[in-house]
């Protein structure tokens, strides 16, 4: 994506969301954060009025409903929020011919509950929060707006930060693009950190699916290293489900 232009945040009153903004900011971009007041995501009217208020360059999609308890408690708005929200984001942004970013979760592949069949690249989340999560995603790739990248965190509540953990899909569904990982250290990264990777991605005009954020001092994970974590994971995940 080129630069300087303006960046709308979906979901702007959000840590996370003003983290970016302040990255996109240092970077040379300008930026608007809409909170879930100024913009309800699940209205196609809404956002199209926020896309022709402000004519943004792009769009990056921090709107959402977080935490498994709450999510279990009100499904239906999860997945309006999570799943239908993303998805017409996506259709604005490709109606209007501008980029998206969509920020989902670790949790739709390798959450706390994820229920592996025995069918090798037929798993799903257990949690609804998982689910709504992997819904959107699969509503933004099958619009796919133009400049489409999904970047993937993981969550801890309570502690202050966001971590990611690498993950990996059993099938060739569809191919990420990079698998990103910590070289230092195993410790969940801030959400600073987490911003700047992303406005980096955003920066570099990367596109595509990417499963493993990290924070500062990154390096590509190799294709050795991929293929041994790939292993331990899926064994973990057979593991849980009983396999």
């Amino acid at each position: 994506m080129e630069r300087p232009g303006l960046a709308l945040i979906m979901g702007g009153e959000g840590n996370l969301a003003q983290a970016i903004g302040a990255e996109l900011a240092s970077c040379g971009y300008r930026w608007r954060g809409l909170s879930r007041r100024q913009c309800d995501v699940t209205s196609i009217a809404a956002v199209g009025n926020a896309i022709e208020r402000y004519g943004p360059q792009f769009i990056v999609n921090c709107a959402g409903i977080t935490g498994i308890d709450r999510c279990a408690r009100n499904s239906s708005k999860a997945h309006a929020v999570n799943g239908e929200g993303a998805g017409i984001i996506a259709s604005m942004a490709k109606h209007c011919n501008i980029g998206m970013v969509h920020v989902s979760c670790s949790d739709v592949l390798f959450g706390s509950n994820v229920r592996a069949n025995n069918k090798i690249g037929t798993r799903l989340p257990d949690s609804v929060y998982g689910r709504s999560k992997l819904f959107g995603e699969q509503l933004v790739r099958l619009i796919n707006p133009p400049e489409c990248l999904i970047v993937r965190t993981r969550w801890r509540e309570g502690s202050g930060c966001i971590g990611c953990i690498p993950t990996f899909e059993f099938s060739g569904a569809y191919s990420e693009r990079s698998m990103l990982m910590n070289s230092d250290s195993d410790s969940p990264p801030y959400i600073s950190d987490i911003a700047s990777t992303i406005v980096e991605l955003i920066a570099t005009g990367e596109t595509g699916t990417f499963d493993a954020i990290h924070s500062a001092n990154y390096e590509p994970m190799s294709t050795s290293h991929m293929a041994s974590r790939e292993i331990v994971e899926m064994l973990i995940a057979l593991k849980r489900a009983g396999a």
